[in-house]
């Protein structure tokens, strides 16, 4: 089934460059930060979409405040003001959620305290956090539920306000489910992007799924579940920062994807490992290929909570560890016998697969490195219809051209490896842009 891009985007394989069409990524990317896409509520079964997005303060009352609980409507969100002593609110659901039903919570954060999220009677956590961003978990009702609180932490400086607030009835196993790979080092996990999530642009798409965990060691089917994607994006070592995780999946999702599925994200990216060092982890032919191994584990895992599922592609951003003398040559040598171990161990043999290009600031903007420009040049060419092309293999690269608000100078500059968070924005969607013109 061709499913096409409905933008009228078109972009080049190998140069990863807009070709014609009627943006540019530019302002795409003007857009991504003014929220693309918009929220949107995913379910109205527990909690209304008004009194999720505190446009109406109905169902929500004071348990307890210490500085102070305001429900603010007209800026959509329930603020807690600073506090020295624990403060919460809680929410009348819409209907009891029976014992034993598993449920979906979402919800929206801002500021600099700790809080909680929980379900009662006989209070069940289901989340925490600390930071700006969205956060989501599911979990098995342990007995009735009829309210959901959020309880802020005693402490100074605890500030925060919240929005977004989800219940939605849960069965992964009842959607059919297209999987995307997330996999390479650093750059794919975002780790040193700088930046912890904006809750404004890291928004949660509806049908866009991740795998949910607290220990990256493990498999996903064994470490934990799945809940909708978010920032910071669990992969085999967790991220902090914005990786160009989410925004991949939210562009697959509202672009090349088929009413009635969603989208399941698979984290397979760890920093600082290699493809063509013998130990490395990617090395199919090495003494430890953990890392390969371990994502077809999990893909086929996840293909397997559905006889509906399919493994639809991969995104891969790995080289920076296999940067030296002849590593552009020895990776166009090494890649295809990478392609086609993945895809043999996924029963995919026509897997689309796209490369997401190194950080040419090294090379071009900040330090002059020609072992980067090589392999930037020698992963171009394993493309579709270049020199070493790969059929099925598309190429995203990242361009010095692009406008200055979207440079990839690092955070901070002594750093010449790694994107700055708002080019993992922009190359996340570049990516999926890419592979959407390519697979179509």
């Amino acid at each position: 089934m061709i499913r096409r891009n409905r933008l009228g985007f078109r972009i080049t394989s190998a140069g990863g460059n807009v070709s014609a069409s009627t943006d540019s990524l530019g302002s795409l990317f003007s857009t991504i930060n003014g929220g693309m896409p918009a929220y949107v509520h995913p379910s109205t079964a527990y909690v209304t979409a008004a009194q999720g997005t505190l446009t109406s303060s109905s169902g929500w009352a004071k348990q307890s405040e210490g500085g102070g609980i305001t429900f603010n409507t007209a800026a959509g969100v329930i603020e807690f003001a600073a506090s020295a002593t624990q403060q919460i609110a809680r929410l009348t659901l819409g209907a009891t959620i029976p014992n034993g039903t598993t449920v979906h919570v979402q919800v929206g954060s801002a500021g600099s305290g700790a809080f909680v999220v929980r379900l009662g009677p006989t209070n069940q956590n289901v989340g925490t956090g600390s930071i700006h961003g969205w956060k989501t978990g599911t979990i098995t009702a342990n007995s009735n539920k009829t309210y959901l609180e959020i309880v802020q932490n005693g402490g100074s400086g605890n500030a925060m306000n919240f929005t977004g607030i989800c219940v939605e009835p849960w069965s992964i196993a009842s959607q059919p489910l297209d999987i995307y790979i997330l996999a390479g080092q650093s750059n794919m996990a975002g780790a040193s992007s700088g930046s912890i999530p904006d809750r404004a642009i890291e928004i949660p798409h509806p049908d866009v799924f991740a795998r949910w965990g607290s220990t990256q060691s493990a498999h996903w089917v064994t470490d934990g579940g799945i809940s909708r994607a978010r920032e910071s994006f669990i992969m085999k070592a967790n991220n902090l920062a914005v990786s160009p995780g989410l925004h991949i999946g939210r562009y697959l999702a509202a672009n090349y994807l088929t009413s009635g599925r969603k989208i399941l994200l698979i984290g397979s990216a760890q920093g600082g490992t290699s493809l063509l060092q013998n130990g490395g982890g990617w090395n199919p032919t090495g003494t430890n290929p953990v890392l390969v191994d371990d994502m077809i584990a999990d893909a086929l895992a996840a293909k397997a909570l559905n006889a509906g599922n399919t493994i639809a592609g991969m995104f891969w951003c790995q080289g920076e560890s296999d940067r030296g003398a002849s590593g552009g040559a020895n990776y166009i040598t090494k890649f295809p016998g990478f392609v086609s171990y993945v895809r043999s161990g996924l029963s995919e043999a026509s897997l689309p697969i796209c490369i997401m290009g190194l950080n040419p600031w090294r090379s071009t903007g900040l330090a002059a490195d020609t072992n980067t420009t090589e392999m930037i040049a020698a992963q171009a060419t394993l493309a579709e219809g270049a020199a070493n092309g790969i059929t099925g293999v598309c190429y995203a690269g990242y361009s010095t051209s692009w406008p200055n608000g979207t440079k990839p100078i690092p955070d901070d500059e002594a750093d010449q490896v790694h994107f700055g968070t708002e080019a993992n924005r922009l190359r996340g969607v570049h990516a999926a842009q890419t592979f959407v013109n390519f697979v179509s």
